[in-house]
């Protein structure tokens, strides 16, 4: 080797060509180019070119030109030749059955390179090169071509997503339509996606980000192409929540039939339901009637364990969803409709199976016995909570009395359990409803209205005899505990808004336990739930547990099968975020119409930067920019700054006073 010698080199698993430098030292020094140097063992070297070059210029033609020929070449004459011979060939072998002598340097060079790639006819050993058998080059050429279809199935799926169509093809390949699944994927997950990064390739293909984020744009993309809605509601996909039964659980639906067989008829009583106007899965109804000293109070839940048997079909369904979601702009019920509507609904007057509590009180309300009892009943009114507010307010309606006393009722079983240490927090509650036409309607109502207050006082009351029912017998049940809350240090705060901020910040966490514990917020010594069996499904298991005991039955479910079931309540509270995060997407979708209109805000809390802040209209919290001057419990003025659904930022400034008497 010679300074300034043109060589072929092997450097980190490459194969390159260089000028040699420098010769001193136990490795040589090879320049590439571009001042590029290389100290490589002199063992490296695959070729002395016996070429002399002085500068880069004539460097980079040889190069050029030994590239070129590595990617022009074709050996499958050479390998014909060769293949039935179990021999290993030199470089220099190969390239003077490819030629035929004389070869030059840089012949033999471009032989070097194109042998160190992905060459299809031999494999590179230490003794030389290897002849591959016919199944490996065929199979190398199948790879290639593969990876062809691949890059025009590729481009297609391009050429698809800038066009102007707007429907899927039905054409559309397995590999296309995972290169949708990918842009989807990204669309919800962003670079949490495993395949991030083959995500941001396919979409900078397509032309990059048009607004904002890449994974937005990979959300708009669908939306243009017609596969999502502007309002696609991703968390159902992201969470893999089903939305609709499979065929098989929708025929077992339609096949239940109820039995009145061992039930107590409860039919003569004058039964009524009280809920949202709309609501078609009614589960619980109340009865009041006068008894000696005081009244019977029923309460009748409709028995969902007499229809849906553990383990069948309709019941692993129920279990997948745990719960019923009621979204803005949509219903997801955890049992088909067949039930949720139909057989297990307490629709008007129509004969249904019901778990019934019937509770002996005083005239000031105070329990004296009680029966729970499987049974019979028939709703003979579907009243909505504006319906029972109206009749309490009216002199002549039939149902006037009976709804007098429930609200008497309610009123003394609410400061029973104040004086047992529950703690009331009212605040506005924020109902937001979407319409087929997709107009937002968003109504608040602050407190409980008479109506509201009868149907939790008398709920809250059943599950308190529910799980004290559990308690007496020894029976494994799921308690919702919640430890005390100290509220000793609130100091003096006036605006009610304010006092609730804090006492929230106050309150600890309620819990899942197998072991009775006190239910603090409540004022209940043991607290469970399972008055909404067609709404949640640990409310259904524990109607089953209930239900077995009464009619004297092995229990339904163990203490280790509970203890199952509360890992699976646990899912129910993510399906709780999913929720509220879909109400404040409508939310701040509804603010973005509200840019012109000044809000009032309370301050709840100042802090280094910021200050959290409640909308006095819709009781909403958020955070806005520091005011100077400000103390807590101030009410200001603000106007929306920034909307972004997509996001969830919904962003407010204070107004300044000019702005207010233009606002």
């Amino acid at each position: 080797m010679q300074i300034n010698e043109i060589i072929v080199f092997r450097h980190r698993g490459g194969v390159h060509v260089g000028k040699l430098e420098d010769l001193a030292g136990k490795k040589i020094r090879i320049s590439t180019g571009r001042n590029r140097i290389y100290d490589v063992p002199p063992d490296r070297v695959l070729l002395e070119s016996q070429t002399m070059v002085d500068d880069e210029t004539p460097l980079v033609a040889f190069k050029t030109e030994a590239q070129d020929l590595a990617e022009s070449m074709d050996l499958r004459d050479v390998w014909e030749l060769t293949r039935d011979e179990d021999l290993h060939f030199s470089f220099r072998d190969i390239a003077d059955l490819h030629w035929s002598p004389p070869i030059s340097a840089v012949q033999y060079a471009g032989m070097i390179l194109h042998l160190a790639r992905d060459c299809p006819y031999f494999s590179e050993h230490e003794t030389g090169y290897l002849p591959l058998d016919e199944e490996k080059v065929e199979a190398h050429f199948q790879r290639i071509e593969r990876k062809k279809e691949a890059q025009l199935e590729e481009q297609a799926f391009v050429d698809w997503v800038k066009s102007d169509l707007v429907t899927l093809p039905e054409e559309f390949s397995n590999r296309q339509r995972h290169a949708l699944t990918r842009i989807q994927r990204y669309a919800m997950e962003g670079d949490e996606y495993e395949q991030s990064a083959q995500a941001r390739d396919l979409l900078d293909l397509i032309g990059g980000q048009a607004s904002g984020s890449l994974q937005k744009s990979a959300f708009n993309l669908m939306v243009q192409k017609g596969v999502w809605d502007e309002d696609e509601h991703l968390d159902l996909i992201r969470f893999d929540i089903p939305a609709e039964f499979d065929a098989d659980v929708l025929a077992e639906a339609e096949e239940i039939q109820s039995t009145e067989a061992g039930r107590e008829d409860l039919t003569h009583l004058d039964v009524f339901s009280i809920d949202d106007a709309t609501t078609q899965d009614i589960d619980d109804a109340l009865s009041i009637e006068a008894i000696a000293g005081g009244f019977r109070v029923g309460v009748h839940i409709t028995d969902v364990s007499a229809l849906v048997a553990k383990d069948s079909k309709i019941d692993k369904a129920a279990r997948e969803r745990t719960t019923s979601l009621y979204f803005p702009d949509r219903h997801i019920p955890m049992l088909p409709a067949e039930l949720s509507h139909g057989h297990c609904s307490l629709l008007q007057e129509t004969r249904r199976c019901a778990v019934s509590y019937l509770f002996d009180l005083d005239q000031d309300f105070l329990l004296v016995g009680h029966r729970i009892v499987p049974s019979i009943i028939v709703n003979k009114h579907k009243l909505s909570y504006d319906d029972v507010n109206a009749i309490l307010e009216s002199d002549d309606h039939p149902l006037v009395e009976p709804m007098r006393n429930l609200n008497l009722g309610a009123d003394a079983l609410f400061a029973q359990r104040m004086d047992a240490g529950a703690v009331e927090l009212e605040r506005v509650e924020l109902s937001i409803h979407v319409g087929s036409d997709k107009e937002i309607e968003v109504t608040t109502r602050t407190g409980h209205s008479q109506a509201d207050h009868i149907v939790s006082e008398f709920m809250i009351f059943t599950n308190l005899a529910t799980a004290r029912f559990f308690l007496e017998h020894q029976v494994p049940a799921i308690y919702r505990t919640q430890p005390e809350a100290d509220f000793g240090d609130l100091g003096e705060v006036s605006h009610a808004s304010v006092k609730r901020y804090k006492m929230i910040r106050k309150i600890r966490p309620m819990s899942l336990s197998l072991d009775p514990k006190p239910h603090a917020m409540l004022g209940a010594e043991v607290y469970c739930q399972a008055t909404s069996p067609i709404r949640r499904y640990s409310d259904l298991v524990l109607q089953r547990q209930l239900v077995t005991v009464i009619r004297e039955n092995p229990t339904c479910y163990s203490r280790d099968e509970l203890t199952d079931e509360i890992s699976l309540i646990e899912r129910s509270r993510d399906l709780r975020k999913v929720w509220s995060r879909r109400e404040w997407y409508w939310f701040v979708k509804y603010m973005q119409k509200e840019t012109d209109k000044i809000h009032s805000v309370v301050v709840l809390e100042i802090r280094d930067r910021d200050l959290v802040v409640e909308l006095l209209e819709f009781g909403n919290r958020l955070n806005i920019k520091q005011v100077e001057k400000v103390e807590v419990g101030d009410e200001l003025k603000v106007r929306v700054t920034h909307a972004d659904p997509w996001d969830g930022l919904l962003k407010l400034a204070a107004v300044v006073e000019s702005e207010e008497a233009t606002g």
